[in-house]
C-alpha cells in the first residue's frame, strides 16, 4: 500500500498498554529526506534495543483525516478480520486505513523523570469505521 501524506489532528482514544517478554532491537524506517515542516518532531533513525520487561504503550487515536475504509461485503471484512485477505492487489478485499508512527522511547508518565523509558507508537483510524460509529472497532486487530 502507498505511502501518502496528511495533515492530522487527532482526538484522543485509548492507550493500550504491555511489555516486552523478551529482548528485541527496533529499526525505525529511514527517511528519504530532512522534513520541511518544523512541526514533525524528527526521531532518531539508529536501531533501538528494547530490553525484556520494557513497557510498551500503542495510543489509538481518531482522525477524519485518515480515509475510511472501503465498502465491503461482510464475507470481505471477516476474511481480513481472520488475516485470509492480505493481497493488496485484490480489489474485492477489505482493509482499515490507519496511519502508525515510528516507534520512539518516551518517558513513563505514571513514573515520571528518570524512570525507564518506554516504547511508544501512535496509531491512528477513521472515527466513523462500519459507517456509524465505533461499531466494528471491538472486531478489530491491533494494526
Amino acid at each position: 500500500m502507498p505511502n501518502t501524506l496528511i495533515d492530522l489532528a487527532p482526538s484522543p482514544g485509548f492507550c493500550i498498554k504491555t511489555a516486552t517478554l523478551q529482548p528485541a532491537v527496533y529499526t525505525p524506517t529511514p527517511t528519504q529526506s530532512p522534513s520541511p515542516n518544523n512541526n514533525i518532531l524528527e526521531q532518531p533513525q539508529h536501531p533501538i534495543p528494547i530490553p525484556k520487561g520494557r513497557k510498551v504503550f500503542v495510543n489509538i487515536a481518531w482522525d477524519k483525516n485518515v480515509p475510511p475504509p472501503p465498502e465491503g461485503s461482510e464475507e470481505a471484512i471477516q476474511n481480513a478480520m481472520k488475516g485470509e485477505d492480505v493481497d493488496e492487489t485484490n480489489e474485492q478485499g477489505w482493509f482499515v486505513p490507519v496511519v502508525v508512527s515510528e516507534g520512539r522511547e518516551d518517558v513513563d508518565k505514571c513514573l515520571g523523570a528518570g524512570s525507564p523509558l518506554a516504547m511508544t507508537w501512535d496509531r491512528g483510524a477513521q472515527p466513523q469505521l462500519g459507517g456509524d460509529g465505533f461499531d466494528i472497532c471491538p472486531r478489530l486487530p491491533l494494526l
